[in-house]
């Protein structure tokens, strides 16, 4: 497996990796890219400072290093700062965020954390909605991802009445 299949190691660090192995060597690529992307986060707050939009993309490569190793607390924060910065630069309405709520999701439903999950899906539909303007119909791929979610999570009720108002529009 290349190192397209993991996003968060810089070619340099991967190697060759096989995912179905149970081998140190996938641990030891995981470490070493996060400490890589850290000092290139420090790379850049040092030069440019903590609030610099060139901070996001490493950011959020960071935080799929740390999925990868099972740190959702590392994960979280990592997002969380890159929605900051995000929100800065762009807004809070922004739809750039949305990347980094649907990671946000993985990785509360992965840490047990469904409420949480579910509050994330809803942040996607609102900013969505922020974004569409006055024709409707461009709302309902959101519509659909929000309906999907809800099914996958479980809430079947709350994903017809998303279907039925995603029809009614």
């Amino acid at each position: 497996v290349a190192a397209e299949a993991y996003p968060c190691l810089p070619a340099e660090v991967v190697g060759p990796i096989n995912p179905a192995d149970d081998l140190p060597n996938t641990e030891v690529a995981v470490s070493a890219a996060i400490a890589s992307w850290r000092q290139m986060i420090d790379g850049i707050t040092d030069s440019e400072g903590g609030y610099s939009v060139a901070l996001v993309d490493p950011l959020i490569a960071l935080s799929h290093c740390y999925q990868l190793a099972s740190d959702w607390t590392g994960a979280e924060e990592s997002l969380r700062l890159a929605q900051h910065l995000i929100h800065r630069h762009e807004g809070v309405r922004t739809l750039r965020q949305l990347e980094v709520i649907d990671r946000l999701t993985q990785i509360y439903v992965a840490s047990g954390k469904s409420i949480e999950a579910d509050r994330e899906q809803q942040l996607a539909l609102y900013v969505s909605q922020q974004n569409v303007g006055h024709d409707p119909s461009a709302l309902v791929p959101a519509m659909l991802k929000l309906s999907r979610w809800y099914v996958d999570s479980g809430q079947f009720v709350r994903a017809r009445k998303t279907v039925d108002d995603t029809i009614e529009m």
